[in-house]
């Protein structure tokens, strides 16, 4: 072992020589500097100077710069043509006038002539990733020399950061490296290892296009790490299973590899004798073993209770964590935050859903979990600006990037009734999307190769055999009525999508499609003409055997037809009707409650009092805008939709100052600096207050959104709790009809 190391020292001391004059280690440089100095120009021109203003959540800059298009630009297209490159020129070097064979005869062994050469590839490696990082520090230096950068972002080099990442780098490349090093040496000509290595670059695009996931695939997981920077989402952890598998591949091509060089041909390698097939097959076997297990994607080990935890950090106050039910909208539990920190333990028997997690008003995302789940949350805030970071047992079913959003020639086609007379192109074409849609869902990974849990993905199936068997039923309901005497020969394809679904499911409820589909699915046998579907409803749901789905569609049905009723008797007739017919205590209460509100805050009814100041510390009641109409804008700094509208509640203000109406903006959640610095003191078209109590006024007024607008008239009397927004076209007409009596 020691001569053998010998022999790569002297042969390596060779390589650096020879390196010369193929100018590798110069290519290395400039291909690792080009993506930062074109950043560098084209925001050199891009930008004024002069400082950019604006708050956000703290980020560093270096490292910012570094993710945000450099380091794909980077994995995806300048490092694996380095790499296809310096292996085709360290090979032709010996290549030419049989430099091979010349070698051989010197004293030195023919491993250390194979590896020294690859030694130089990775030290190749090394340097291009040392000039994208110090380049990206260089130019981004001379940017901020240029330019002021704005005051949140950190300045200082993260070289924890940039470590791991080249690290990641330097790692994955290994086993490209080692299979274009092989084929640079095996293939004596120039060119045609650069081709193979380009068309073996591009195979994960085209593919792409078909579906077909390559995770394991060398060149995919050299283009993975720019697109995951941070690696591993498993705690600290830096390594993905793509770092393993790269390991595993240089292991294996580089055996191959030598074993082929030093025998010369692939038979006599492989096949002259017993224990040469014995050890391929050995080494074949073991890596080969390793890399199907490394690259076989794996479902997350549950966690032994149901706990929700997390941390908040930045300048808005939070003092609880709700997680809500997404179709009752009833709050499981209210976590508070101490200290920044939150944690606790759900209880045993929560089904796997959709719940939201809403941090205070300035955040709700779903999130899917169930019991013996571990739901970890880092959620930052600074002024308009939020950053959130799931991380736990449910990786893969809450990735970020995960999108439902896909483009659908179907529905396009529908819309525009294109092709309604051709039924075998539809069912072709409905049935080619659904598994695609299928398909993606089974694709979904994590950068550490989870793939998400049977429960989330018998939901997803579910769900989009729901959206693809919509389109179906439009197309036939269509058809009936363009051409209504037309038979679709080929409705017996469309059997598995038809029976690929079932409308009893309580959990797909939280899915607002499922539900939607399911009330159709009810009524879709009853023709009469004189009823609504809201009663139609309301007759089918209570036709159901008592269970949890006919609970929670008839809670739905009660609670969207309170909401929408605009008098009592309408309300409480519901209640006295459908009430006792479900059977979940908590259903019925919660159903009461919102009776209670809605009757209360019903039009007609006197307004709830409250007291509020404006900026210089005045006083103002309900009392004191009797004989005018009072329009209220619920707002907040914190709220980009409140700072959208704002300037057309404004213009509203302006259009009628004159009538006999106060504008006013009732300010929550901000502290007291803030609410003053963003008032207009001389502004007097706007009555800028902040209440006194704003959670008996977010009570009393039932404020659920933001913004939400009150329109109280002059006796005091409620016209609505939730008026219509100034943007939107009725506003004037709606407003005017009060108005003007």
């Amino acid at each position: 072992m020691y001569n053998l190391f010998t022999s790569i020292q002297k042969n390596l001391k060779l390589e650096i020589i020879k390196k010369k004059r193929s100018g590798i280690f110069t290519l290395s440089i400039v291909l690792g500097a080009i993506i930062p100095f074109i950043f560098f120009t084209v925001h050199l021109f891009r930008y004024s100077k002069g400082i950019k203003e604006g708050t956000g959540v703290p980020e560093n800059y270096y490292f910012e710069t570094l993710k945000d298009g450099l380091l794909i630009g980077f994995t995806h297209f300048l490092f694996p043509i380095l790499i296809i490159i310096c292996a085709s020129k360290i090979a032709q070097i010996d290549h030419k006038n049989r430099g091979w064979s010349l070698m051989e005869t010197q004293p030195t062994t023919k491993a250390s002539i194979y590896f020294s050469k690859y030694l130089i590839l990775l030290a190749s490696n090394c340097i291009a990733i040392l000039s994208l990082l110090l380049s990206v520090v260089f130019f981004a230096f001379l940017l901020s020399v240029f330019f002021e950068i704005p005051s949140y972002k950190i300045v200082s080099v993260p070289f924890g950061d940039f470590f791991r990442i080249g690290t990641r780098l330097f790692i994955v490349s290994l086993g490209v490296t080692a299979i274009q090093y092989m084929l640079s040496v095996l293939i004596s000509s120039f060119i045609w290892p650069i081709i193979i290595g380009f068309i073996s670059m591009s195979i994960p695009a085209i593919l792409n296009e078909f579906q077909i996931l390559m995770n394991w695939y060398p060149f995919q997981q050299l283009a993975d790490v720019g697109v995951y920077p941070k690696g591993s989402d498993l705690g600290s952890n830096w390594f993905t299973f793509s770092d393993a598998l790269s390991i595993l591949y240089a292991g294996l091509f580089l055996f191959i590899g030598y074993s082929w060089y030093f025998h010369k041909t692939f038979v006599r390698t492989f096949f002259t004798s017993v224990k040469r097939s014995a050890i391929l097959v050995g080494v074949v076997a073991v890596l080969g073993g390793l890399m199907y297990y490394t690259a076989s994607p794996k479902q997350q080990v549950r966690s032994d209770k149901t706990i929700i935890k997390g941390i908040t950090s930045g300048n808005m106050p939070i003092k609880n964590i709700y997680i809500l039910d997404v179709l009752v909208q009833d709050t499981l539990a209210k976590i508070p935050v101490v200290d920044g920190e939150f944690r606790c333990e759900l209880p045993e028997g929560l089904p796997f859903d959709a719940y939201f997690i809403l941090i205070e008003n300035y955040h709700r995302q779903k999130l899917f979990f169930g019991e013996k789940d571990s739901i970890y949350i880092d959620f930052k805030i600074v002024g308009l600006q939020k950053e959130i970071e799931i991380k736990g047992t449910r990786l893969a079913e809450n990735m970020e990037a995960k999108s439902n959003r896909h483009y659908s020639v179907v529905s396009n086609y529908l819309k525009g009734n294109i092709r309604l007379n051709d039924d075998a192109f539809y069912v072709k074409r409905i049935l080619k999307e659904w598994e695609d849609q299928l398909e993606k869902v089974n694709n979904i990974r994590t950068v550490d190769n989870y793939i998400p849990g049977d429960d989330y993905l018998a939901r997803q199936y579910k769900t989009k055999s729901l959206e693809y068997l919509g389109y179906w039923n439009r197309y036939q309901k269509k058809v009936k009525k363009v051409f209504p005497d037309k038979i679709i020969k080929e409705r017996h394809k469309m059997e598995g999508l038809e029976n690929s679904v079932t409308f009893n499911d309580a959990s797909l409820l939280s899915s607002g499609e499922y539900l939607k589909s399911a009330l159709k699915h009810l009524i879709e046998k009853d023709e009469r003409m004189d009823v609504s579907d809201s009663q139609k409803h309301f007759e089918a749901i209570d036709k159901l055997e008592p269970s949890l789905f006919k609970d929670r569609l008839f809670f739905k049905e009660l609670k969207t037809n309170i909401v929408q009723a605009t008098e009592i008797k309408k309300r409480d007739s519901l209640i006295d009707r459908y009430l006792t017919s479900i059977e979940k205590k908590s259903y019925k209460d919660l159903l009461l409650k919102e009776l209670e509100v809605q009757n209360r805050l019903t039009k007609g009814k006197i307004a709830p009092d409250f007291i509020a100041k404006d900026t210089k510390g005045m006083s103002f009641s309900l009392n004191d805008f009797k004989g005018k109409y009072l329009l209220i804008d619920i707002w907040g700094n914190w709220c980009p939709p409140c700072l959208q509208i704002a300037p057309q509640f404004k213009k509203k203000a302006l259009a009628y100052k004159n009538k006999n109406i106060v504008f006013a903006k009732m300010n929550f959640r901000d502290n007291r600096a803030t609410w003053k610095i963003s008032s207009k003191e001389k502004d007097t078209l706007l009555l800028d207050l902040k209440p006194q109590n704003e959670k008996l006024f977010v009570r009393n007024y039932n404020i659920k959104k933001y913004p939400t607008f009150i329109l109280i008239d002059p006796e005091g009397k409620l016209v609505s709790s939730d008026f219509i927004r100034p943007d939107a076209k009725l506003f004037d007409e709606m407003l005017t009809k009060y108005l003007d009596k």
